[in-house]
């Protein structure tokens, strides 16, 4: 085949079945995905927000599953339930008494005791 003739056929495949980097996740899927592949940690873990400004809530482990109005700030504790690529599923209870089940991502978290008894 010619280069020319390649250069046409990926066009045409890309107009057919769009890019995937552009592409939005199925983040219930993605955090489904996650569930499947990565076991849950055996024994909870405490953790502690360290990063500056605010830590995005995600509903998947990818940074398009962003929630808009929630997050947590430097300083907050959260129970992480299961690490996966780069993500941490957390449970964190706002001081409303609100509790969240989210991802976040993992830089912005250190990982501290093992929690017993947690939810």
């Amino acid at each position: 085949m010619s280069p020319r003739a390649a250069a046409t056929t990926v066009l045409l495949l890309v107009l057919a079945w769009g890019t995937p980097a552009l592409a939005q996740p199925d983040c219930a899927r993605l955090h489904q995905h996650a569930q499947d592949i990565q076991p849950a940690l055996p024994t909870p873990r405490a953790a502690v927000v360290i990063a500056a400004g605010r830590t995005a809530f995600h509903s998947g482990p990818d940074a398009s599953c962003r929630s808009k109005d929630s997050f947590v700030i430097r300083g907050d504790a959260l129970t992480v339930h299961r690490q996966w690529n780069g993500w941490m599923q957390v449970r964190y209870r706002a001081r409303d008494g609100q509790v969240y089940d989210t991802w976040v991502l993992g830089e912005r978290v250190q990982l501290q005791a093992e929690v017993s008894g947690a939810p």
